[in-house]
């Protein structure tokens, strides 16, 4: 119900077969009438009203009432038996001037939702609050007086979520927290003063699957009776700035564990022992952090890793690179970052391979009674960690054992009783066993005749994102990523250029490079990227050529070059892309477009913007045989156009803006880039403006911004997708060329005075007021009779006070 109704009517109650009624910002309404407890079929009441100051008494008789919203900052007290809402399910409440709930809320044990916002002046919750059995889900936020929880909350036994928000003076929660064997979700945020969560939390929160700890300013420690969170999958702790020494090592027993984000913990000295099931990491701001556990190779099931922030973070461990099924990596504003993936150490350190290895091999009770080897081959054996205290092997027999690559990093074998172990043929190429530990184990007779394990799989990460980092080259190992599909690199100003080993990435799908301003050119392996959809250059200051190997790209369908102010030229090689579809040019100083640039058959879409000294398109421009859109803007030396642009049968209409050597209406026209709205006003439009378009057109006149024009930009819409992206483009032009507008005089006597007489003559006939129109408009293709008209049309709104030349 809008304002316009003041005040209710009176008779509200008769309205018996009413079930939802919603009040929102009824700013004349200052009281509800007490009739409202008439409506016994009322399901859903919702009230946001900042005049009421008064809750009517009868609001407790809606019986069926299972759902009520009150957003209400002036009322102080509600209806003390709002408890009698016996079908209540849901309930919100966010009112500022209460200054306590009624003891009676207890009573309406059919509530499911629970949710209380902005009672600034609430100090405590009922204490038989644990009496709302039926209760899932509680929501208290910006109870900023609030200082502890009732301990019969504990008492809520189908509660699944708990969400704590801007309780600022909350300073502990309740002990009997671990009785709640169904929460499913605890969300602590901005409760700046609790200091800590409760010990026995891991001992009864067996149903906790996520927990989120964010801006809790005071919490110290965290209980080692974490590790008891089974079924815990997400763990977020975030700006816990008084967090002191290690996060609890029973981390790593969290067999649910899915997902763990560490942010602004300034004080954790290193990462804990980690879940083997993670498939998500993300640690940022943790200054104490320096290095990163060579352990964390062992997170087979990590898909994605974030990194950001760690100012102290020297290298990578190299067992990253192993990790089977990493598919997005995310390093960012890494400063003290040295090398990415052991680049650095692998240089001149690769003799030494075997022998820093095998040094960690222990065996210091290992009895080998009855051993035949008449066939071992171990051509590359690697035991970094092998314990084997107590290993018994009375009659093992191994007439033809192959492991041409075994890796046992950590095995831990302390009884081992192999009485009887016969492998003729066992091959294991490649055996990984991070941590395995067999106390007790016999087999008496165990007989593995063609036993193959296969090669280990090739690193799967498919995403590489690098911003903000120090380094002035990367290493080869970028090379050995075969599933790499997207490589970004952004704001590494140091960085020189790109490795050769590049040109390995057969699977990369889009390379961003920008904002790496030390880069003067590209490999030449660039060209040997087969699978290269879409590339991105932007803000390379110093880059002067692109390699001739560009037009190698045989699947590049994007193209973007912006900003990059040495690159004069294109590679001659740049017109034999074969699939180039969409190609943008943006604030480059490169002299000509190639003579041949339309041998690009795929070419769709083009714009050249802010190309500072381009001064002609080539005459064969014209003869690109799919452009379906063309977008010409900031081009102030451009001064001539190709005479049969506007005869291209695949292009419906371009679209020229800010160029103003190009003066004559004739090189001015602006084709369709936007279809007009469809209907009777779409065709009266039409009808009445083809006929003056055309006119223009053949006559080489401007016209002035009458009418008509306003009528026509009334009825515009864009139904191309496409030229979102060409609006977004606009703006930030327009944005970033505030003093490219007004051009000086003698600019304005560069232009041919041909033009300006023309422009002269075509004003005193029209009755020019001073305000230039600066493009004209023409439709391309009449319409046919018996069918609708789909011609395209586009125009340019004219702009006043701006210095142009006519």
């Amino acid at each position: 119900l809008k304002s316009a109704i003041s005040p209710l009517p009176a008779n509200l109650g008769q309205l018996h077969a009413l079930e939802a009624l919603v009040l929102e910002e009824v700013l004349r309404i200052r009281e509800l009438p007490e009739t409202l407890g008439q409506l016994q079929r009322l399901r859903i009441f919702s009230l946001k009203s900042s005049w009421i100051d008064f809750l009517p008494q009868s609001l407790p008789h809606l019986t069926s009432l299972t759902s009520l919203s009150l957003d209400i900052p002036r009322p102080e007290v509600l209806p003390e038996n709002v408890g009698q809402l016996s079908r209540l399910q849901n309930f919100k409440l966010d009112a500022p001037s209460v200054t306590g709930l009624p003891g009676s809320i207890i009573l309406a044990t059919a509530l499911q939702e629970l949710s209380l916002d902005r009672l600034r002046n609430v100090t405590a919750l009922p204490e038989q609050f644990g009496q709302l059995t039926s209760l899932e889900v509680l929501r208290l936020a910006d109870i900023s007086q609030l200082t502890h929880l009732p301990e019969s909350l504990g008492q809520l036994a189908k509660l699944r979520v708990l969400t704590l928000l801007r309780c600022e003076q909350l300073q502990q929660l309740p002990d009997s927290l671990v009785l709640l064997f169904s929460l499913e979700r605890l969300d602590v945020d901005l409760c700046e003063r609790l200091g800590a969560l409760p010990d026995a939390m891991g001992d009864g929160l067996q149903g906790l699957t996520e927990l989120r700890l964010v801006h809790c300013k005071a919490l110290a420690h965290l209980s080692p009776s974490f590790s008891g969170l089974s079924s815990l999958e997400t763990l977020e702790i975030q700006h816990a700035e008084s967090l002191t020494g290690s996060l609890p090592e029973g981390l790593c027993s969290l067999g649910n564990l899915r997902k763990l984000e560490l942010a602004s913990i300034p004080h954790l000295p290193s990462l804990p022992a980690l879940a083997l099931t993670l498939t998500r990491l993300m640690v940022s701001n943790c200054k104490g952090i320096t290095q990163l556990p060579e352990a964390i190779g062992r997170l087979g099931a990590l898909e994605e890793l974030r990194i950001s922030n760690l100012d102290g973070l020297k290298c990578f461990p190299k067992a990253l690179l192993a990790l089977p099924r990493l598919r997005h990596l995310v390093v960012k504003e890494c400063g003290g970052l040295k090398a990415l993936l052991g680049d650095e150490e692998a240089e001149g350190a690769e003799g030494d391979v075997g022998s820093s290895q095998t040094a960690d091999a222990v065996l210091p009770s290992l009895q080998l009674p009855s051993l035949v080897l008449p066939s071992l081959q171990l051509p590359s054996l690697v035991l970094p960690s092998l314990v084997l205290p107590s290993l018994v092997l009375p009659s093992l027999v191994l007439p033809s054992l192959v492991l041409p690559s075994l890796v046992l990093p950590s095995l831990v074998l302390p009884s081992l009783q192999l009485p009887s172990l016969v492998l003729p043929s066992l091959q294991l190429p490649s055996l990984v066993l991070p941590s395995l530990q067999l106390p007790s184990l016999v087999l008496p007779s165990l007989q593995l005749p063609s036993l193959v394990l296969p090669s280990p799989q090739q690193p799967s990460l498919a995403s590489l994102v690098m911003t903000d980092l120090p380094f002035k080259a990367l290493g080869p190992s970028l090379g050995h990523l075969p599933s790499l599909q997207s490589l970004a690199l952004m704001h590494m100003p140091a960085l020189l250029s790109l490795p050769d080993s590049i040109s390995h990435l057969s699977r990369l799908q889009e390379l961003h490079l920008s904002s790496s301003k030390a880069m003067e050119a590209l490999p030449g392996a660039v060209g040997h990227l087969s699978g290269l959809i879409r590339l991105y250059l932007a803000d390379l200051e110093s880059l002067c050529a692109l390699p001739e190997s560009i037009g190698q790209l045989n699947s590049l369908k994007y193209l973007e070059i912006s900003s990059c102010s040495k690159l004069y030229q294109l590679p001659k090689s740049f017109p034999e892309l074969p699939k180039l579809q969409s190609c943008v040019f943006y604030d480059l100083n490169i002299l000509f477009i190639p003579e041949d640039f339309w041998k690009l058959s795929s070419l769709k879409s083009l714009f050249l913007v802010k190309l500072h000294c381009l001064r002609c398109l080539p005459e064969s421009f014209s003869q690109l045989p799919r452009l379906e859109q063309l977008k010409i803007s900031h081009c102030y030396w451009l001064d001539k156009l190709p005479p049969c642009l506007r005869d291209m049968p695949s292009l419906p209409g371009f679209l020229i803006q800010k160029c103003p050597l190009l003066s004559t209406a004739r090189s001015m026209i602006v084709y369709g880039s936007a279809y007009v709205g469809d209907g009777e006003a779409r065709e009266e439009l039409l009808d009445r403006w083809e006929e003056r378009c055309w006119q223009v057109a053949e006559e080489g006149d401007s016209d002035d911004e009458g009418d008509g024009r306003e009528e026509l930009g009334g009825v515009m819409s864009s139904e191309h997708d496409e030229f979102e992206e060409e609006e977004e483009f606009e703006e930030e032009w327009d944005e970033e060329d505030e003093g490219s507008e007004e051009w000086d005089e003698e600019d304005e006597g560069e232009a041919d005075e041909e033009d300006e007489e023309e422009a002269e003559e075509c004003q005193e006939e029209e009755g020019s007021d001073g305000e230039e129109w600066e493009g004209v408009v023409e439709l391309r293709g009449r319409r046919e009779e018996g069918e609708g008209r789909e011609g395209m049309l586009g125009s340019e709104r004219g702009e006043q006070g701006e210095g142009r030349i006519a």
